[in-house]
């Protein structure tokens, strides 16, 4: 999975020691196009976006949260359902052979999960 970075270093322009200038993909709803900050005012923008230690960046609410009632009945059935065929009935050795032919883009959605 390629890696996204926050901002497009082709933004940044360093006016000089104490400026620098980002320019913003879009303009703020009152139309200002670039940013100027100092070095240590971009540094703490920047560090905004560095989640904290430890935290977990996804978060799972409803039938996957940890502590739902349901939760087991639910991750069985998703166990069940990879010992199985795509119809619920048990899985050949001609099925997978055929499934590891295919491209990703042709699983079953139910399979998938």
């Amino acid at each position: 999975m390629p890696f996204r970075p926050p901002f497009a270093l082709e933004r940044i322009e360093r006016i000089d020691e104490e400026r620098i200038l980002y320019h913003l993909p879009k303009p703020t709803p009152d139309g200002q196009a670039r940013l100027t900050l100092t070095p240590l005012e971009f540094i703490s923008r920047l560090a905004a976006l560095i989640p904290a230690p430890r935290l977990h960046r996804h978060r799972y609410y409803g039938v996957l949260a940890p502590n739902a009632r349901l939760r087991p009945a639910v991750t069985a059935l998703a166990c069940e359902a990879g010992a199985t065929g795509d119809a619920g009935l048990p899985a050949s050795a001609d099925d997978d052979k055929e499934t590891a032919s295919r491209s990703p883009a042709w699983y079953l959605w139910a399979r998938l999960l």
